[in-house]
């Protein structure tokens, strides 16, 4: 089995508009809410503008089993042909949305996004995603084989959940 660094840094490969840094700042109306920000302003709340010099999942990484790694794998290179559509239609690279976290979560597949003004996240980016985890919730996080079809809320299937000698994780 790969190192899954190396398998985080091929997928961070395969996706540079998806998984780029943001130049500049994070604008506080980016990250809160303007009804947050006047209240903050009203009590006398100072908001900091947030420097931006490494996104994220740079720092956390992707923050998944190896069985679901694959499924990331897919996906990622998906997202990007879609964003590289939205560049050669015109769209600056610096106001496409992009990643900041891949994690397992409730047992489910999450990414995080972040869509910058003026442009949102695209429906597509949105069903990508989902595909993704849908499929996830039918794969072992563990050793990528299928979980059978029951009703459970587990991220592991029956044989990885044995060797663990743990039922699943919390």
């Amino acid at each position: 089995m790969q190192n899954p660094s190396d398998v985080e840094q091929k997928i961070f490969n395969s996706a540079p508009l998806f998984f780029r840094l943001r130049q500049g700042y994070w604008e506080p109306e980016e990250v809160i809410s303007e009804e947050d920000i006047a209240y903050a302003q009203e009590i006398g709340i100072t908001i900091p503008t947030q420097e931006l010099r490494f996104p994220v999942i740079r720092y956390w990484g992707i923050e998944l089993g190896p069985g679901w790694m694959q499924i990331v794998a897919e996906m990622a290179p998906k997202i990007e042909r879609v964003l590289e559509k939205m560049v050669a239609q015109g769209v600056p690279v610096e106001e496409l949305p992009g990643v900041v976290q891949i994690k397992e979560k409730l047992h489910s597949l999450r990414v995080g996004l972040r869509g910058f003004r003026p442009i949102l996240i695209p429906q597509t980016i949105k069903d990508l995603i989902d595909e993704a985890e849908e499929h996830c919730r039918a794969t072992c996080m563990t050793c990528g084989r299928a979980k059978p079809k029951l009703p459970t809320s587990t991220v592991v299937c029956d044989r990885c959940a044995a060797q663990n000698s743990r039922p699943d994780r919390v």
